[in-house]
């Protein structure tokens, strides 16, 4: 349990290595292993130095998904490893507070939230405390002008590491944060995205692991390798003679957002900001341009890749691809965390987990994509006390960060990962490089400007320059009816 733990806590560099238009990966001091001396770990070190106060069973509410609602609050302890740990953590911040958590479901529809959100807010109903959804509806809670800053909020320290300060930082705007983002949840590990093979097939085509991580050791695991690995990886499966969904390949992908990872995975930042302060988006970069051109004659002359066609998965978290993956039907696989603990772990062949590839061998660091599912919190304005939506916030992104988290990474990468002795590298190596670009949170506000990458390579063009320039007007003018929102 030791191990997994030092394991996990590299996951935990999503607290500081989470950022905006930067390669660098910063430390803030976080030590992800965990002490080699006695039973003591890093995640012993976390201290919210909160006061000690009561509140009379005083209930606070999360508003959150029916996704979601399991990562909040349990019922009870059943044997699950992460079900318990979330009744510990309550039990916990309930007894030292006196407090009772709750949740509350703002709507069965998570594409239909906000309007019930916002609903609620305009009657002053108060139905819920902290509010979680996804990151890239953040727009819709400022057009709003639904949530407080929490920059105003006492007890909430965003120097700590249960806070993920980069991502904080840059979505913060004219000095106000108006969404959160940090470990109340599990979505920052769910969402993290990471390249999985299927150890059995890799095999077949005269690879093993141990060739990956040396590549990966040595700087020379790039896209131009994982292009030349899945070469040769196609078979017939139907026996129609023609290729199409049915068949085998080395690489395939379906989800919108397994076409965006390439972004973060090459270091192509789409948004920046001005020596003023000001969002500026750089969407039409040499880079960016050379980077599509290169996704689309992957797809297109590569035989072991596929741009599927057959209609995504039903689910709302779950890419179609990684459901091929599962059913053994191709080799590799950009995949969420989530996938790996929901469908991975039942797999009859084992797997492997390794970054998403580079550039080029000159690139200084693996990068990863951080999908923009991963949820975001805000105080909704009918909340008047919120010294005590604070503190209790505080002490549960603490509490999370210290014991959820472990027993999470114990049932996601458990049998199937953490017996290869390089596992605890990979997931170093994905946690460290996490990648997210603020422009996502508002990409619907920008005429989808961050999602114009992923819109070409499913239209097999390379004309983003035209595309970009067709709504650059008005992209600019989002820009600045956002800082409106931020007053």
């Amino acid at each position: 349990m030791k191990r997994r733990i030092a394991l996990l806590l590299a996951v935990l560099l999503l607290a500081s290595a989470a950022s905006c238009g930067t390669t660098e990966a910063l430390s803030e001091g976080t030590d992800t292993q965990a002490q080699t001396s006695g039973e003591v770990t890093t995640a012993d070190k976390f201290n919210d130095n909160l006061p000690d106060l009561k509140f009379d069973g005083r209930a606070i509410t999360f508003g959150v998904s029916e996704q979601s609602i399991g990562d909040i609050t349990a019922e009870e302890e059943n044997g699950d490893v992460v079900n318990d740990a979330i009744v510990a953590r309550n039990r916990a911040v309930e007894e030292r507070f006196d407090v009772k958590i709750e949740t509350y479901m703002v709507s069965t529809d998570m594409y239909k939230w906000y309007e019930a959100l916002t609903t609620s807010v305009l009657a002053g109903d108060g139905i819920c405390d902290i509010a979680g959804h996804y990151a890239y509806y953040t727009y819709k809670a400022a057009q709003e002008g639904l949530y407080q800053d929490w920059n105003t909020v006492k007890y909430i320290d965003q120097s700590q590491p249960w806070w993920i300060s980069s991502i904080n930082d840059s979505a913060t705007i004219n000095g106000k944060l108006y969404a959160i983002t940090g470990y109340l949840g599990m979505s920052l590990m769910d969402y993290t995205t990471a390249m999985f093979f299927n150890t059995r097939l890799l095999n077949e085509y005269g690879y093993k692991a141990e060739d990956l991580y040396k590549l990966i050791y040595d700087g020379k695991w790039t896209f131009d390798k994982l292009s030349e690995i899945i070469k040769d990886m196609y078979a017939d499966l139907n026996g129609n003679n023609e290729v199409d969904d049915d068949d085998f390949f080395g690489y395939a992908t379906k989800s919108p957002n397994a076409l965006d990872i390439w972004q973060e995975a090459f270091n192509i930042p789409i948004s920046s900001r001005t020596k003023d302060g000001k969002l500026e988006l750089d969407v039409v970069s040499e880079k960016r341009l050379s980077a599509l051109e290169r996704i689309n004659s992957f797809y297109k002359t590569n035989s072991g890749a596929r741009l599927l066609t057959n209609p995504s998965a039903t689910t709302s978290w779950i890419w179609y691809e990684h459901f091929n993956f599962a059913s053994g039907r191709q080799t590799f696989v950009p995949s969420i965390f989530m996938a790996a603990n929901a469908l991975y772990r039942e797999m009859n062949d084992n797997c492997g987990i390794v970054p998403l590839p580079k550039w080029d061998e000159e690139q200084d660091n693996y990068y990863s994509n951080l999908c923009d599912r991963y949820y975001i919190w805000g105080i909704p304005m009918t909340v008047t006390d919120t010294d005590f939506v604070g503190l209790i916030a505080e002490a549960m992104a603490c509490e999370t960060l210290k014991s959820v988290y472990p027993a999470y990474y114990d049932v996601a990468l458990k049998d199937k990962f953490s017996n290869d002795p390089d596992t605890a590298n990979m997931v170093d190596l994905v946690s460290s490089g996490v990648l997210f670009d603020m422009s996502y949170m508002f990409g619907e506000y920008l005429e989808f400007a961050p999602y114009m990458f992923r819109q070409c390579i499913e239209a097999g063009s390379n004309d983003l320059a035209s595309k970009y320039a067709a709504a650059e007007t008005k992209i600019n003018e989002g820009i600045e009816q956002i800082y409106s929102y931020y007053k």
